[in-house]
C-alpha cells in the first residue's frame, strides 16, 4: 500500500482545498509564444488563488519550462512540483523514450538544477519505455528516493494496471492521464487508482481548450492544436453539439464552460487533481471557480452521457 496514504489523502495534502493544479506546459510555447513576464504572472496568480500543485516535464521546451518554475517558485516548501523523465524530442518532430538508469539519473539531476530544488516532490515516468524493464525503472526510482532526490514516484500515460505492477517494488503515489468531457474513456481509472492508493492527475481537463470554445480562435502562430483533427473547421458542428449540455448547465449555475468541465473532472473521484493549462492570470481565475461548483448527480450523468455519445 502507498505510504503516502490513499489517493484521497495524497490529493488533499498535495493540492490543498482547491484540489486543482496548474499544468505549466503552455507557459513555454506549445500553444504559441508567450511573454516570460506573462508566464510568471500566471504562476503567481495561481499561487495567490491557492493552487499548490505545478506540473512540468524535462521534455517541455527542452527544459525551459522547468527553468521557468525554478525562477518563479524556487524551493518553496508550500508548493508541490511534479516533473517527468523518460521522454525527449527527437528529429522531425518525433519523441524518444528512454528510461534507462543512466538517462533517468541524468534527467533527475538536470531537473533538480533547473527547478532550483533539493528534492523533486513527485517524479513521473513520462511514458513507458518498451526497451527498459519496469523493474529496472522501479529500482532506480527507489534508489533516488533513498538518496533524497525524489519524495514520491508515479506514472504518466499508462494503463492503471501498471500502478499495481510497480507497487510491488515501489509505492506509486500518482498516475497522470488525460481525462475530460472531450476524452471520457478513462472515467473509470480514478477508482482503480484510488484502490491502489494513488492520486489521479487529470491532464487536458478542458480538452486543450475544446470545452471552452477555444476551437473558434486558433490565431496564435505555432499553436500545436492547428494540426489536431478536433480543431479543424469540419469538426466545429460536433464540437458545438458537445458543448450544448455544458452551456445549459453553466447557464443554470451562472458560471463558465470551463468551470463546469473542470467540476465534472473533479467529481470523477475524490483522488482526482485536474491540472488545466493556462496562458494568462485570467484563465487561472476562471478555472479556480470549479472548486466551489457543486454539480448534481443528474447533471453529472447528463454530462457523462453526452460526452460518451460524442466519442462513441
Amino acid at each position: 500500500m502507498n505510504p503516502y496514504g490513499k489517493g484521497t489523502d495524497v490529493a488533499a495534502s498535495a493540492a490543498g482545498p482547491t484540489r486543482i493544479g496548474l499544468g505549466c506546459m503552455a507557459l513555454t510555447g506549445i500553444y504559441g509564444a508567450i511573454d516570460r513576464d506573462v508566464a510568471q504572472a500566471t504562476i503567481h496568480a495561481a499561487l495567490d488563488l491557492g493552487i499548490r500543485v505545478f506540473d512540468t516535464a524535462a521534455l517541455y521546451a527542452d527544459g525551459s519550462n522547468e527553468e521557468l518554475l525554478g525562477r518563479t517558485i524556487g524551493d518553496r516548501d508550500d508548493v508541490f512540483v511534479v516533473t517527468k523523465f523518460g521522454l525527449a524530442a527527437g528529429g522531425n518532430g518525433t519523441l524518444v523514450r528512454d528510461s534507462t538508469p543512466a538517462a533517468m539519473r541524468a534527467s533527475v539531476d538536470a531537473s533538480l538544477q533547473r527547478l532550483r530544488k533539493e528534492r523533486i516532490d513527485l517524479l513521473l515516468q513520462h511514458r513507458p519505455d518498451p526497451r527498459t524493464d519496469d523493474a529496472v525503472v522501479a529500482g532506480v526510482a527507489a534508489d533516488l528516493m533513498r538518496e533524497g532526490k525524489i519524495a514520491a514516484f508515479g506514472l504518466s500515460g499508462s494503463a492503471p494496471e501498471r500502478a499495481e505492477e510497480f507497487g510491488r517494488a515501489i509505492p506509486v503515489a500518482a498516475m497522470q492521464n488525460e481525462l475530460s468531457l472531450a476524452s471520457p474513456e478513462r472515467q473509470n481509472e480514478p477508482a482503480i487508482l484510488d484502490q491502489a492508493g494513488a492520486m489521479f492527475m487529470a491532464y487536458a481537463p478542458l480538452g486543450r481548450g475544446l470545452l471552452t470554445g477555444r476551437f473558434r480562435d486558433l490565431s496564435v502562430p505555432g499553436d500545436l492544436r492547428e494540426r489536431m483533427p478536433q480543431f479543424q473547421d469540419d469538426a466545429e458542428k460536433a464540437n458545438l453539439e458537445r458543448l450544448a449540455v455544458v452551456d445549459e448547465i453553466a447557464a443554470k449555475h451562472a458560471t463558465s464552460r470551463a468551470a463546469v468541465a473542470l467540476a465534472w473532472t473533479l467529481n470523477a473521484g475524490s483522488n482526482v487533481v485536474p491540472i488545466p493549462g493556462a496562458r494568462s492570470p485570467k484563465q487561472i481565475t476562471t478555472a479556480i471557480t470549479a472548486a466551489d461548483l457543486a454539480l448534481t448527480p443528474d447533471e453529472m450523468l447528463r454530462l457523462s452521457e453526452g460526452a460518451q455519445q460524442m466519442t462513441s
